[in-house]
């Protein structure tokens, strides 16, 4: 009984570390795609600049 025991508690302790970097891996990418649409708007607002000054 105290195998099977240790065994469901290694595989919730497996599940629960790799949901845990799964997680940590999209908050990043979430934050690299924030990062480039900020880039984005402000090469869009310097090209607005641009067209404004012709």
């Amino acid at each position: 009984m105290k195998l099977v025991l240790w065994i469901t508690g290694a595989v919730l302790a497996v599940i629960g570390v790799s949901a845990y970097f799964y997680f940590t891996s999209q908050q990043e990418q979430q934050a690299q795609t924030e990062q480039e649409v900020e880039k984005i708007q402000e090469t869009v607002e310097k090209a607005i600049r641009i067209l404004e000054k012709w």
